[in-house]
C-alpha cells in the first residue's frame, strides 16, 4: 500500500478474497493437468510447494524483506525448478527416460537461464540516486556500481555457459 498504492489490491479494485479464490482455482487446475503425468506430477508438486513457500516468504517475511540479497537467493531458485519440471514433463509426454533429458546440456541451459533471471532481477532494482525512494533496491544495498557489477556478472555467466555449450556441440571444423 505504501510503495504501490495504484496496484489493484491496494487501490481497492480487487479484494484479497478474490485473489485467494483465483489462486486456489489456478493451483487446482495446475494439479489436475498434471494428475496423470507420473514423475512430472512430482516435479509439479515441487514447483507448487516452492511457490507456496515463496508466497509465504518462507515463513520469515520480516527477515527476508529487510535482506534483499537473501530474498534473491531464496526466491530465484523457482526458475530452474520450473525449467527442470518442463524438461521432465517433456520427457514423460514423449516417453523418454527423464534421466536422458536431464543430461549435462539441458542442465547447462537451465543454469544459463537461471543466471539470466538473476541478472534481470538485479537490474530491475537498480536506480539512480534521484530515483531512490522507500522501495528497497540493489543500488541502495550494494551501491550503483556494485549492483551493476552483480547484474553484469550474472549475465556474463549466462553468456559463458551458453557459449561453452555451443562450443561443445559444434564440430571444431565449423567453428574455425
Amino acid at each position: 500500500r505504501e510503495l504501490f498504492p495504484m496496484r489493484p489490491l491496494p487501490a481497492g479494485r480487487v479484494r484479497a478474497s478474490d485473489l485467494r479464490g483465483a489462486l486456489a482455482a489456478a493451483q487446482l487446475a495446475y494439479l489436475a493437468l498434471h494428475a496423470a503425468t507420473g514423475l512430472a506430477l512430482l516435479t509439479a508438486l515441487a514447483v507448487l510447494g516452492y511457490a507456496q513457500l515463496m508466497f509465504r516468504w518462507f515463513f520469515a517475511p520480516n527477515l527476508l524483506r529487510s535482506r534483499l540479497l537473501l530474498t534473491l537467493v531464496t526466491h530465484t531458485p523457482i526458475s530452474p525448478l520450473m525449467l527442470v519440471h518442463l524438461l521432465v514433463l517433456f520427457a514423460v509426454q514423449r516417453g523418454f527416460d527423464p534421466a536422458v533429458v536431464l543430461g549435462a546440456p539441458a542442465l547447462s541451459l537451465v543454469a544459463a537461464y537461471w543466471a539470466l533471471v538473476l541478472g534481470w532481477e538485479v537490474a530491475r532494482k537498480i536506480r539512480s540516486a534521484a530515483e531512490e525512494d522507500a522501495y528497497v533496491t540493489y543500488s541502495r544495498r550494494l551501491g550503483r556500481s556494485g549492483a551493476v557489477a552483480l547484474s553484469a556478472a550474472a549475465q556474463a555467466a549466462a553468456f559463458l555457459i551458453t557459449a561453452m555449450g555451443f562450443v561443445r556441440s559444434v564440430p571444431a571444423a565449423l567453428i574455425l
